[in-house]
């Protein structure tokens, strides 16, 4: 008994040898159904079909009748724009391994007031963003608790000045002690508004002595200020920093976005200075929270962003 071959499955073997044999003319790709397809030259492939025909036509005026049980239809795959991270800041000042004497001797202290100053390089943003920069200090290299030392929010500056009545209370939690030294590590952090780039940490060697006066009245800030937290988005840790002018009764809460108070860090009166709050959202949900900072008569709040 003789084979028939069905007509639909004979047309169908004829379409893909004329196919082939144009070759040089219409390459489709095996993405095709996936990412679209192209021709060899780069010229958009077309596919449109009803049931049971598909045309394919290319850029050189080249159709092709293909009968066929099937229905597609092939694009080019959409470009979605990808906001890449600024390049690194690099500490320029103090140079690596530097020593700061924080302090003399007793018989030859150093004024508190005295100014060191950071510098580091200028980094660039691809797309072009305003940048904001961050000085960091900790105890480590690796930074593996971001802001368990000091940091601050340098905002467009590539320096950041600050005195040693305001650094010696902060090394002194670190390890520093009169007379001694300590070893500590800081970095320039630049951030676009969503991408962050840490820069080299250098080791800096603090010299510990006495000053002239009481360390912690050395500095006070001039004016009320709730700074942006930092790292920001973050997870699960920020930073918020803010600064008192005037001793003040004040209260520090964080809620989320529907109102609902998830975290109060001061509530009391606290002395004039400057003040970092670490704060730890392991234990809470992706997305935006609000902290408010109430000091006397002063308000303001800000906005953060938790992404796990």
């Amino acid at each position: 008994m003789s084979k028939v071959i069905p007509i639909a499955t004979t047309l169908l073997f004829f379409s893909l040898l004329l196919l082939e044999a144009h070759a040089q003319q219409v390459v489709l790709r095996t993405s095709i159904l996936s990412t679209g397809a192209n021709t060899s030259n780069s010229s958009n492939v077309v596919l449109q079909s009803t049931l049971g025909q598909a045309i394919v036509g290319s850029s050189a005026g080249n159709a092709y009748q293909v009968n066929a049980g099937f229905w597609f239809q092939a694009r080019p795959p959409a470009l979605v724009a990808v906001n890449q991270p600024p390049t690194a800041p690099q500490i320029i000042t103090p140079q690596s391994g530097e020593e700061v004497a924080i302090g003399g001797s007793a018989s030859n202290p150093l004024d508190p007031s005295t100014r060191i100053e950071i510098t580091w390089s200028e980094a660039t943003d691809p797309e072009g963003h305003a940048l904001a920069y961050y000085w960091e200090l900790g105890p480590t290299e690796d930074f593996a608790n971001r802001c368990v030392g000091y940091c601050v929010n340098a905002g467009p500056n590539t320096s950041y000045s600050i005195t040693f009545g305001t650094l010696a209370p902060i090394i002194d939690p670190l390890g520093a002690s009169l007379g001694g030294s300590i070893t500590l590590w800081h970095r320039a952090v630049a951030y676009d508004g969503q991408n962050e780039t840490f820069g080299t940490a250098l080791p800096i060697t603090f010299v510990r002595g006495t000053l002239t006066a009481d360390e912690e009245e050395a500095e006070v800030p001039s004016q009320f200020n709730l700074h942006p937290n930092y790292p920001n988005p973050f997870n699960p840790a920020t930073t918020i920093a803010y600064d008192l002018p005037a001793s003040a009764d004040v209260t520090l809460t964080v809620f989320n976005v529907q109102g609902r108070e998830v975290r109060r860090f001061a509530q009391g009166v606290q002395p004039a200075g400057h003040y970092n709050i670490r704060f730890d959202a392991g234990k809470l949900a992706s997305g935006v929270y609000l902290y408010r900072l109430v000091a006397g008569s002063h308000r303001a709040t800000h906005t953060m962003l938790l992404l796990k």
